[in-house]
């Protein structure tokens, strides 16, 4: 389907991003850090809120309390993006270490601080009940920020979820995605959900580059009751592999909606999917706006923590 976009610094910009500029909107964004400790965030986390004209906090991987608890206080969303490291199993599994997929793990690149950073992040985000998008990396913290448990996927369903990663690149030294915009696998999307609200439709054609989640099986497991307890699979892939989840006014995805190019799929899906998370944060701000409207004391307003 052919969408109307309009040029502005280089990006195709969605005429329906347009309403969103010059509204005021900020968004904080988790930012992994190189070895030399500068931001390494793939350019395309980042357009998608330009396009928009939407102000960009960095989160950046083990800021302090106080720097998180400033940018949230100041933003009316919050995105976790992916990244290249899975997530420590020490985080979900106490006795990860005697697990049987442990030896398909243990070298697997890690960034603990990052870990720490987006759990905290995602917690003060759900005290705050900011709007907040988990992609890929992003939908797996949120899993395990709320108590669920990952686990290393298998192409034994007919699905080779990480098979974006075949054809790689070297970018400030870690590994990147070279062929993410196009079409692996459907998802089935549930009646009643956030996902069939925002897509209109029970499947819908995506991307896929993860190597980890959860699936089905796994979710329904005694040590994922407190993950079943708030959140909701939103959609599922043919081998049970699930791939979005909602809760409260939190949405995680597993397919990267960030991307706008490739095949005819990936246009539509980023418009969509950050068409909604759009009017998420300017309806968190108008509310935000109206309730503190007239308070000049800025502690009444309180601060996380």
């Amino acid at each position: 389907m052919s969408q109307k976009t309009t040029e502005l610094d280089g990006l195709a910009v969605p005429d329906e991003f347009l309403q969103y500029r010059g509204q005021g909107l900020r968004v904080a964004v988790l930012a992994p850090l190189c070895p030399d400790g500068h931001i390494n965030l793939n350019p395309r986390w980042i357009e998608p809120f330009k396009k928009a004209g939407i102000e960009i906090d960095f989160v950046k991987v083990g800021a302090s309390d106080e720097e998180m608890n400033a940018a949230l206080q100041g933003a009316h969303g919050v995105l976790l993006p992916g990244g290249n490291a899975n997530i420590h199993p020490m985080f979900y599994d106490p006795l990860y270490k005697d697990d049987h997929q442990w030896p398909l793990r243990k070298d697997d690149l890690r960034d603990i601080q990052r870990d720490m950073t987006a759990m905290q992040m995602a917690w003060k985000a759900e005290s705050l009940n900011i709007p907040t998008l988990g992609i890929c990396r992003g939908m797996q913290e949120m899993i395990v920020a709320f108590g669920g448990r990952l686990e290393k996927l298998s192409d034994a369903g007919g699905i080779d979820h990480a098979s974006g990663y075949r054809n790689d690149f070297n970018q400030n030294g870690l590994m990147e995605p070279e062929e993410i915009g196009r079409t692996v696998h459907e998802i089935y999307i549930s009646d009643g959900t956030i996902m069939r609200e925002i897509f209109g439709k029970g499947d819908l054609p995506v991307n896929s580059v993860h190597g980890e989640g959860i699936t089905i099986k796994s979710w329904n497991q005694p040590e994922n009751s407190d993950l079943r307890a708030k959140f909701r699979i939103n959609a599922v892939a043919p081998d049970g592999v699930i791939e979005a989840v909602s809760y409260g006014n939190m949405l995680g995805v597993q397919a990267h909606f960030e991307v706008a190019h490739g095949d005819e799929h990936q246009f539509e899906n980023h418009r969509r999917l950050f068409g909604h998370f759009f009017s998420k944060m300017q309806g968190y701000k108008f509310d935000h706006d109206t309730r503190f409207a007239g308070v000049s004391d800025p502690s009444v307003t309180g601060h996380v923590g």
